[in-house]
C-alpha cells in the first residue's frame, strides 16, 4: 500500500516508474552485452551470437527486466566480477584488476547479499596462485587488497563518505 501511495498518488508517478523501468532495462542490455563479450572472447563469434539470442528469450530476464528491483543489478555486477576474475586468470593487467574492483564494488552496493563474492573471489585467486600461471601469490594478494579496498570505498561512497552515525 505504501509503495502504491508513493508512486501513484503523485502527479508524475507513472513517469518516474517508467524512468526506473528504463534504467533496469539498461542493466539488462549491459548484462546481455557482457555475456556476449565473454562468450565471444572464450569461444568465438558464432557461439556468442547463439548465447545472445538465448539470453534475449530467457524467461527470467523477461520476468525481471520490467520490475524495479535490485535483482538485475546484482546479477549484472556479480557476473561482471566473475568475468573479470576469469580475465585476470588469463591476463593479469591493470585494466582487468580495475574492472574486477569496480564490478565488485558495484555488486556490493547493489545488494548486500553480494558479500558472498568476497570468499568466492579469494578461493578462485588462491586456486589461480596454486596453478601458478598468470596469478602468483603476490598478484593474488594484490587482487584481494584491491577487492577489499574497492568494496569498502564503494560502500562508503554510497553512504556519502560518512564515518559516524547520523545524530539521533
Amino acid at each position: 500500500d505504501l509503495g502504491g501511495e508513493l508512486v501513484y498518488n503523485r502527479p508524475d508517478g507513472d513517469r518516474q516508474l517508467g524512468r526506473a523501468r528504463f534504467m533496469i532495462g539498461l542493466l539488462g542490455v549491459a548484462l546481455g552485452l557482457l555475456i556476449f563479450a565473454w562468450v565471444h572472447e572464450w569461444l568465438g563469434p558464432v557461439p556468442a551470437a547463439v548465447i545472445l539470442v538465448c539470453y534475449l528469450f530467457a524467461p527470467n530476464l523477461s520476468a525481471h527486466a520490467g520490475l524495479v528491483t535490485t535483482d538485475l543489478g546484482v546479477t549484472l555486477f556479480f557476473f561482471a566480477t566473475i568475468y573479470f576474475l576469469w580475465r585476470l586468470h588469463r591476463h593479469f593487467t591493470a585494466w582487468n584488476l580495475t574492472g574486477l574492483g569496480v564490478a565488485f564494488a558495484l555488486a556490493l552496493t547493489s545488494k548486500f547479499s553480494a558479500v558472498i563474492l568476497g570468499p568466492i573471489a579469494v578461493v578462485l585467486l588462491v586456486l589461480g596462485a596454486v596453478e601458478g600461471r598468470e596469478i602468483t601469490w603476490r598478484r593474488a594478494a594484490l587482487a584481494v587488497a584491491v577487492l577489499a579496498g574497492a568494496g569498502v570505498a564503494g560502500i562508503w561512497a554510497v553512504y556519502q563518505f560518512q564515518y559516524e552515525p547520523a545524530p539521533g
